[in-house]
């Protein structure tokens, strides 16, 4: 199952996550770099969110949550791995 790794800029710090076809697998709480959001993914490769058409969308929820917005997350979650 082929995994893709983000990272989103938003107001608290960088938050890194993985997702499938099927879904959100993980998503971390901000850090202060890029490098952290990696290293917290284990993840080698990240790509750029706006571009990926399975998760269209969450880039923006999940920047309007860390900026204290009232957010409804709508995204499907990858449970596969539990």
């Amino acid at each position: 199952m082929k995994m893709i790794n983000a990272l989103i800029s938003t107001a608290r710090g960088w938050v890194g996550i993985s997702f499938s076809e099927k879904g959100v697998r993980r998503l971390n709480l901000p850090v202060p770099n890029k490098k952290e959001a990696l290293s917290q993914l284990g993840a080698g490769h990240i790509a750029d969110l706006d571009k990926s058409d399975s998760m269209d969308g969450l880039r923006r929820q999940v920047v309007e949550y860390f900026n204290g917005d009232k957010v409804g997350f709508h995204c499907r979650l990858d449970l596969s791995w539990s």
